[in-house]
Order: structure tokens, then sequence, then C-alpha cells
């Protein structure tokens, strides 16, 4: 969907319900609440893994459909509220964690 994209701003999806389906293989940072509210089903990127480094608060929060996502390269997480998936974080510096609500 956003290919090249390389940074998602605040809110730039918040409680865009007709959004199933995201394709960012290459964004490195995700904003505060960026696709918060979304019916998102799916997020694709190569191996089904995120390269972003810094996720912002909420980012993904409310997204009820959408069951985990996976950021190894992780070095800044917002305070965030996931509800209703796995987060699985394994930043380089840090032991492998996996946040479950």
């Amino acid at each position: 969907m956003f290919p090249l994209a390389m940074y998602i701003g605040t809110r730039a999806f918040a409680n865009c319900t007709g959004l199933s389906l995201l394709a960012i293989p290459l964004v490195t940072n995700i904003k505060d609440e960026a696709f918060m509210g979304c019916s998102l089903l799916s997020v694709f990127s190569p191996d089904n893994v995120l390269i972003a480094t810094s996720l912002g608060s909420n980012a993904f929060n409310g997204c009820t459909m959408l069951h985990k996502l996976v950021f190894p390269q992780l070095t800044t997480l917002g305070s965030s509220r996931l509800s209703s998936f796995a987060l699985s974080l394994f930043p380089k510096a840090l032991p492998r964690k996996s946040i479950c609500t």
C-alpha cells in the first residue's frame, strides 16, 4: 500500500474503519495513535516482521481484529494500551519480550 513510506504521522489513519490490510515494509517510525480504532486485519512486511524502531503511544489501540505484530528492531515504545493482540518485541540490546493483553 505504501511501499516507500518511512514514517507514519500522528493519527494518520485513526478510526479508518475501511482499512483492513496495510503494507509498510520500510516504515521505521509509527507515531502516536497512527492506527487507533482501525479495522486492520493484518500488517504486511517481509516475513511479517516490521522494521520500525519507534512506536508511538496507542499506535494500534482499538485495532481489535489485529492479533499479532512483530518488531525485532524496536528501541522506543510509547505508553501504549494494547488491546486484543500480542506485540512481540525483539530489541537489539534487550532480551526478547512479548506483551499480550
